[in-house]
């Protein structure tokens, strides 16, 4: 852990409230985005994200954060927590099976979902070339359709075609490697 971010995060394990308004700055519009994703209107995923931030400090400590990235991954669980009965829909497959272990054990499948959030972060930059992150956060997060991504990429469909392909091989190599291959079972 970074001595930075190692006393920024004491400061936020210690109640401060000039890091807690760091940490709001830093993390509300990664929030509202994961709200924004899972189909919320920008007003609704904004009203989450507040909600979802100011739940932040009474569980702070339940997570093992050790990075920036982590605490990222912290607020999108929170997020995605909150908004699970919005997902009922999508009952199936991993969701399901997420769905089914929050009601046999909430708090060690909640650091779970941390901990997938947090994974796949680490697998995008360990598993991905740079270009092939960019087209997984277009894509995967910023939910773009594959027209806007071959525009805005000035690539060909087919080669984006490729490029999904690949990045989805890898991903799911990654997430086979790390325990989570239940995961790919849908």
């Amino acid at each position: 852990m970074s001595n930075l971010f190692t006393d920024f995060f004491r400061l936020l394990q210690q109640g401060d409230q000039n890091a807690w308004r760091k940490a709001f700055i830093l993390l509300h519009p990664v929030v509202t985005r994961a709200a924004h994703v899972l189909g919320y209107c920008q007003d609704d995923a904004e009203s989450i994200a507040f909600d979802s931030l100011s739940s932040l400090p009474g569980k702070i400590l339940q997570f093992q954060i050790k990075r920036e990235e982590d605490l990222r991954a912290c607020v999108v669980t929170e997020v995605y927590l909150r908004c699970l009965p919005v997902l009922e829909i999508l009952g199936t497959g991993p969701l399901g099976k997420w769905k089914e272990a929050l009601v046999k054990d909430r708090d060690s499948t909640e650091r779970e979902i941390f901990r997938f959030i947090s994974l796949m972060h680490d697998l995008k930059i360990s598993h991905l070339s740079e270009f092939e992150q960019i087209i997984f956060n277009d894509r995967w997060l910023m939910r773009k359709d594959r027209s806007t991504i071959v525009n805005e990429r000035a690539i060909q469909m087919d080669q984006l075609q490729s490029i999904l392909e690949k990045i989805t091989r890898k991903m799911k190599s990654g997430l086979d490697e790390t325990g989570f291959k239940w995961m790919l079972a849908a």
